[in-house]
């Protein structure tokens, strides 16, 4: 069975080809984290390697990542932490959107005499103006230090 297809106009519309805009920034000095509150975690590096085009999000210090795109966007935020090792220590992070009281990509970890480092993701719509953050807790009577090491703490936008 043979078909032919034959047109005098074929008109193709859409994304034929599309680059997928990502932001990758990362802390190149660690952060204190005190015992018992939370803290925002701060990035003062892009890793211009893995950050092509631009996802919208513009830095306002001390760790907001900001819309300004004129758009909603979804977006695919991921990051990791590494902290130094205490044995009687209690962590979590997270991400959250504006501030609300909301909580994504949460991680929480026990007690370990490993270096410790979290990590997770997840895919959140982030209204135009609206911001994301990088959140972290620790419990253990004393601060311990978010280290800078192996490109963290980091964070990661992909707009999908």
């Amino acid at each position: 069975m043979t078909s032919e297809i034959s047109a005098s106009t074929i008109n193709v519309t859409g994304n034929i080809k599309r680059t997928i805009p990502i932001l990758h920034r990362y802390s190149s000095v660690s952060i204190n984290i005190p015992s018992g509150a939370g803290t925002r975690i701060t990035t003062d590096s892009v890793l211009a390697s893995q950050s092509i085009d631009n996802t919208g999000f513009v830095y306002e210090s001390p760790g907001i990542l900001r819309n300004v795109s004129g758009n909603t966007l979804v977006c695919l935020i991921s990051y990791a932490i590494a902290f130094n090792s205490v044995s009687s220590a209690f962590r979590m992070s997270w991400i959250q959107l504006d501030a609300g009281n909301e909580r994504f990509a949460m991680e929480c970890q026990g007690s370990t005499t490993d270096t410790p480092t979290m990590s997770n993701c997840c895919i959140l719509r982030v209204p135009h103006n609206s911001y994301i953050t990088l959140w972290c807790y620790q419990n253990t009577g004393f601060s311990l230090t978010a280290i800078a090491q192996f490109g963290m703490p980091y964070i990661n936008i992909c707009i999908i």
